[in-house]
């Protein structure tokens, strides 16, 4: 394999050069570098390769194969010669930078490089001053500013480097390596902060990607197994701008600290909080607070929005137009240990109150049934014939009137009334609705003479029990409850006041719940990716 040079240039000068013997010394005004040709490398342990150039280690080897002198406490002895430069002036350099402890590996090639540093020199206690400038590709920028000691960066370094514009496809290989997808397309700007005092470190790293679009999936060992294409489109403004910043912390001293574990541990939880809990991101961004907009709450047997799961359901239509990658899948969604006693109320009910004459909108609950109403035992008649016998009703109506008689049975309106109704009878039998008799009352005709004598209210409302009891409700009921539910969130996130296209809201299977409770019946709503 060829070598290749640490540092090489074309001119190095300088005309301000001072030499001093007895005490030793260099010292150096101005240094004019021009051309320099150089490579910048941080390792993924965090240390550089400049310092492995410059440094003398303890007790190695000199050119001669004498060992360096020692002071008394195993320290270095002091520099027999110290060499101090005030300032280096760069002019039209290249220089390779990479930083391998970052997950991925970021790594780029500057030209045009130009600026100054200062306080160079041979003394480890000293930091050098850097401010540098240099180009990136065609239409990139790189800005280096801070301070570093040189040769003991873990003592003090304190390093900002900011990237503009970069291409993103040329970093496929390092993306490839940790995330196990190709970068088709974007543009990256990169701020990497490089702070550590006495060993400590302290840094922000911000990334901010630019209509950046994976390409294919690679095989890759050791790459995030994570749905990245849906953590983009969470992260991706409406602008196609990801702006996400990644703290880092850690004791170099450690000899277990991995500077770049660390970065793939942050951005990993960063982007697994995402694709886990892709809702509760959101929330976060749009201002959902604390509340889990990703479930949307019904009533048993019910399918209205309440006014805090619109409030749910307006964060999520702000998320989608704010996140046009985004596609919402909405799952109709039963109970039916649940949903099916207050749909056999409901149907009931419902029958009842179209007796009355009343007019009901589709789905719309008519209400409790107030037994003493003197238009409901003629409706009650007509619903319990269309599903008994005559004479089931008849054998019940004169049981009740019975009962109801001061000398045998207690007040009318009592709870043996509505007892006597609901207790099954041996001509109980439900009749199909072809073959039931309907009431004269209930059909418009005269009524009988035995159906002058009202049995008192109680004795409807057992009526009302007992249908409702033995109300069937069907599979296709329970699915078309689920659909009713699913079409009010699709229509709330899509009407005029939301303004999501439909084609990023999707209706998907029909599920059955296992979490409902009493009080609620959870619809939980997913997200995936326009494709």
């Amino acid at each position: 394999t060829p070598k290749r040079p640490f540092l090489a240039w074309e001119t190095i000068k300088s005309d301000d050069l001072k030499l001093t013997l007895e005490p030793n010394a260099v010292d150096i005004g101005e240094v004019l570098l021009e051309r320099p040709v150089g490579r910048l490398i941080i390792a993924e342990d965090l240390s550089l390769n400049i310092t492995d150039v410059l440094k003398q280690r303890d007790g190695a080897a000199d050119g001669d194969g004498k060992q360096e002198p020692a002071a008394a406490d195993g320290e270095p002895a002091a520099d027999p010669f110290p060499v101090t430069v005030a300032r280096v002036k760069v002019n039209d350099g290249q220089l390779e930078f990479a930083d391998l402890s970052l997950r991925p590996q970021f790594g780029t090639r500057m030209h045009q490089l130009k600026g100054v540093i200062t306080g160079l020199g041979t003394d480890a206690n000293r930091s050098a001053q850097v401010q540098l400038d240099a180009r990136v590709d065609k239409f990139g920028s790189a800005r280096i500013r801070g301070q570093i000691s040189v040769l003991q960066p873990e003592r003090l370094t304190d390093i900002a480097m900011a990237f503009r514009n970069l291409d993103m496809s040329a970093m496929s290989p390092y993306v490839v390596k940790f995330a196990g997808y190709e970068i088709a397309s974007g543009r990256l700007t990169l701020d990497l902060q490089y702070k550590v005092r006495d060993g400590r470190l302290q840094g922000e790293n911000k990334v901010v990607l630019t209509k950046a679009e994976l390409g294919r999936k690679v095989e890759s060992p050791g790459a995030l197994d994570l749905p990245l294409d849906l953590a983009l489109a969470i992260l991706k403004d409406s602008n196609g701008v990801i702006d996400i910043g990644v703290p880092v912390r850690g004791d170099l001293n450690d000899p277990q600290f991995d500077y770049g574990a660390v970065i793939a541990k942050a951005i990993g939880n960063l982007i697994g909080g995402i694709v886990t809990a892709p809702f509760r991101a959101l929330a976060g961004m749009f201002g959902g607070g604390d509340k889990p907009i990703d479930t949307i709450a019904f009533e048993p047997g019910m399918a209205t929005l309440a006014p805090p799961e619109q409030q749910k359901i307006e964060t999520v239509a702000q998320a989608l137009r704010e996140r046009p990658q985004l596609l919402l899948q909405v799952a109709p969604v039963v109970a039916p240990e649940q949903d099916r006693p207050v749909l056999q109320s409901l149907v009931v009910r419902t029958e009842i109150a179209r007796r009355m004459g009343l007019e009901l909108a589709p789905g719309e609950d008519p209400g409790p049934i107030d037994a003493a109403n003197p238009r409901v035992p003629a409706a009650v008649e007509a619903a319990f014939g269309a599903r008994y016998a005559p004479s089931v009703f008849d054998a019940l109506r004169q049981r009740a009137l019975e009962a109801a008689r001061p000398s045998t049975a207690p007040a009318a309106g009592g709870a043996a009334d509505a007892s006597a109704v609901a207790a099954p009878a041996a001509a109980a039998a439900p009749a199909t609705p072809a073959a039931s008799a309907k009431p004269a009352a209930a059909t418009g005709g005269a009524p009988s003479a035995a159906a002058a004598a009202l049995p008192p209210p109680a004795f409807y409302q057992g009526l009302i029990t007992r249908m409702i009891s033995e109300q069937a409700v069907t599979d296709d009921m329970l699915a078309e409850l689920g659909a009713r539910r699913a079409e009010a969130v699709v229509q709330a996130v899509t009407g005029p006041d939301a303004g999501v296209p439909t084609e990023r809201v999707r209706t998907v299977e029909l599920r059955t719940v296992t979490d409902a409770t009493q009080s609620v019946v959870p619809l939980k709503l997913e997200l995936d990716v326009v494709k």
